[in-house]
């Protein structure tokens, strides 16, 4: 199963090379692929992706709470259980900025 050793020391490679890593683990016929781009690891398992995610960010990283989804999304797939996408799929939040006016940010550091 993936683990965030693996991703991470994956993700160094491509990072260290500055260039795309691929890897594909075959087991009794069921393929997982990851690819690994720019800081961020895309995962399909049987031709369908499942997982994308920031490997190192300031707000979310791939770790052991990504493992556990993804091995639970694995299992639904292995059982023909689509309810994966809404119970388990993942997407990364989008960071915004938010600027407030002076006024609001001066009332905000008042103690």
């Amino acid at each position: 199963m993936i683990n965030a050793g693996i991703v991470q020391e994956l993700d160094f490679m491509s990072e260290h090379y500055k260039s795309e890593v691929t890897v594909s683990i075959s087991c009794k016929g069921k393929e997982t692929k990851l690819d690994f781009k720019e800081g961020r690891v895309t995962i399909t398992y049987q031709g369908a992706e499942i997982w994308r995610e920031t490997v190192y960010g300031e707000a979310t990283w791939f770790g052991i709470e990504s493992c556990d989804r993804i091995h639970k999304i694995v299992t639904c797939i292995d059982n023909n259980d689509d309810s994966w996408k809404q119970k388990y799929a993942w997407g990364q939040p989008m960071l915004t900025k938010h600027t407030p006016p002076l006024d609001e940010a001066v009332k905000n550091t008042e103690l």
